[in-house]
Formats: C-alpha cells, structure tokens, sequence
C-alpha cells in the first residue's frame, strides 16, 4: 500500500450514462489531450526519496468521491431532470469546462487531471509547512509542478489523507461550478461550450461580452456553494449549526483549504475575480445556509470566514503554495463583484429561459 495513498482499485475515470458516440464527441473537444481512461499521466508529479505519488490511484480517488456525493439523494434530486455525464482528461492544466452534447440531449462536465495533483500537490506543501512549525516529522519531497524546489511533506498518514481530501473536496467544488453554468442555462439553448462565441451570437461585443461572462463565472461560483451545502451540509442547513460541531468545522475547514487552493492556481482576468474572491463568494454560500448561529464563540459566519481565509493565505505564502494574484483583496474587487451582482440580476431571468427543456421532463428547480 502506498504512503501517499491507499486505494488500489482502478476505476473507470467517468459517470452518468455515457454512449460510444459520447467519447467520440469529447474525445474530439478535448483534442490534443485525451480521456484519462485512454492516456497516462507522469509520475514525477510528487516524490518524496524513493516513493513516488501513485497519480492514476489520487485522480481515480477524487473521481469517485466526486461521483459518490453525487449519487447522494440530495444530488440526485438536483441532476433527475439533467442527463448530466462526467469524464476526466489527461491534461495537467488546471482547467475544467461544461458543455452540451448532441445539441441538449446531455450535459458534459469535464475535469482535468491537473486539476486533483496540483491541489494534492499544494496541500501536501501546506501540511508539511503547517507540520513543520510545529516541530513535527517532516520528508523533503520535489514536484514537476514546481521545478528545482524541495520542500517539506508531512510524515504523518492521517496528515496526507486529509490533504488529499481537500484536493477531492477541491475537486467537487470545481465540478459544482460547471454544473451550475449548466442549470443556471449560462450554455443557451443550442450553443454546445460556455465561450466568446456563445456571447457573440447573443449580440454581446468587447466590455459587454466580458461583464456578462464574469457576472455568469460570479453566479456560478455562488451556486457551487449552494451545491456543496446540499452534497455535504444538509443536516446542518436544516439546523442552522454548523460551526457548533468541531467534525463539522473541522470538514468545512479542509473544503475551504482545498477551493482556495484551487482558484488561487488560476487568475484574476476580465471575466474571472481573484481566486480568494471566489472562494469568498463559494465558501460563504454555504455558511449562509448552514451557520446561521454562527461560531460557539459568537462570532458571526462572515467574520469567521473572512479570518480563515486570511489564516490560510499567509500560511499557503509562507508555505510556497502557488498563489496567483495574492496582493488583490477582496476590498479591491468591492466594485466589481457589485457590477456582477447587479449584471446578474438583470440577465438572469433570460439565462433561466435559454436552459433547454431536457426532453420536456421539467427543468430543475435551482432558480
């Protein structure tokens, strides 16, 4: 059994009811890269000494939590009007995307590989870190990630499992954004990938086409967190307590370490906030639902929140974590998310009409 990892069992890298003429369509978007079911991947991504990360086993790992919660009753209920298949590729770019197939017939999700090794990656390093300053046993460890670094990995079994949860978690988070470009009808009716072009044929040009692409990226990213209540939280939505619960706090702590890591690999751009910006805007959709009695302390869901995404930050800086964009702060994006907040809510109501019917079974009920 690995140290890194201790699944063995392979697993088919994809789920939902998926169709020969499915992979063939989606091998052909994904182009050059290839199905993780049909590539490899390196296996320089980690190593510590002699040992080396098992990669197909952590992709395959976070592939089938990520496909367990959603066959979870909560998700089901979600995805029964949506025939919604997912697939992981090969690519180690950090990137995902939605789009539809057959025109509307399904929707796709498609994760990278990247995505799952580089947060493992990032969350090994904040472990070792964290282990370090606190004078536990640490391994040096490199990665292709980050050339002609060293740096330190936790020796503790427990410790690696929980950074390898929250890249899963990470993982899930990610997935949930895609899905909502899809249920939130940010696709169209008939266009098959959320892009330019999509924005184009909707007569959006230049500045307009971007303020409408980030306010749809805005919405996505806060139903991800409505996703995430409902996959992890529903005990606690129905509550109100989440933050009274150290298992609880402690989950939710490891889910909001792994979406920061995850966006903080990706940048700001014009249609895209900084990375500790949306996991804001994720991470505190969920406590809106979950914590309304706040911490045991007292302390209110924002202040919590805002604290331990500041904790997380300095300790991914000191730690060498990858952190694009770590001088934006969530101040300096204030007017922006007001203009997404504001652009949303004037287009949603057509994003809501452009969701095709899905064969007339009814349309999902995430208004």
């Amino acid at each position: 059994m690995s140290v890194f990892f201790g699944r063995e069992k392979a697993r088919r890298f994809e789920f939902g009811p998926i169709e020969d003429r499915d992979r063939m369509q989606i091998r052909e978007e994904i182009k050059p890269y290839l199905l993780l079911d049909d590539g490899a991947l390196p296996d320089d991504v980690l190593e510590s000494g002699d040992t080396k990360l098992p990669v197909h086993d952590v992709a395959s790992g976070a592939f089938e939590i990520m496909r367990s919660m959603f066959e979870q009753k909560s998700a089901r209920e979600v995805l029964k009007y949506s025939p919604v298949i997912g697939v992981m590729t090969n690519s180690l770019d950090m990137n995902a995307f939605a789009m539809m197939l057959h025109l509307g017939e399904k929707f796709l999700i498609s994760v990278n590989a990247g995505v799952v090794l580089r947060v493992t990656v990032s969350a090994y390093r904040l472990a070792g870190f964290q282990d370090g300053e606190l004078g536990k046993n640490v391994v040096n460890a490199s990665s292709r990630f980050s050339p002609g670094q060293d740096f330190p990995l936790p020796v503790d079994p427990e410790r690696r499992k929980r950074a390898l949860r929250c890249a899963m978690y990470a993982t899930v988070a990610i997935f949930c954004h895609e899905i909502a470009h899809c249920f939130r009808g940010h696709l169209g009716k008939s266009k098959m990938r959320l892009n330019e072009e999509f924005l184009g044929s909707a007569g959006e040009v230049g500045r307009a086409a971007d303020e409408v692409r980030s306010a749809m990226e805005f919405d996505a990213d806060e139903f991800s967190g409505r996703f995430l209540t409902d996959i992890f939280f529903q005990k606690q939505k129905e509550r109100g307590d989440l933050l009274h619960d150290a298992d609880r706090v402690a989950e939710f702590e490891s889910i909001a370490a792994g979406v920061l890591i995850a966006l903080c690999l990706t940048r700001k751009s014009s249609i895209y906030l900084s990375g500790v910006t949306r996991a804001f805007v994720i991470l505190i959709g969920v406590l809106t639902s979950c914590a309304s009695a706040g911490t045991r302390d007292g302390q209110r869901p924002m202040k919590y929140l805002n604290d331990l995404l500041e904790r997380l930050q300095a300790e991914m800086t000191a730690a060498g974590v990858e952190m694009n964009d770590s001088g934006v702060t969530m101040l300096d994006e204030k007017e922006e998310l007001k203009r997404n907040m504001d652009v949303r809510d004037e287009a949603v109501a057509s994003w809501l009409s452009n969701r095709p019917d899905w064969g007339g079974r009814g349309k999902p009920e995430q208004e």
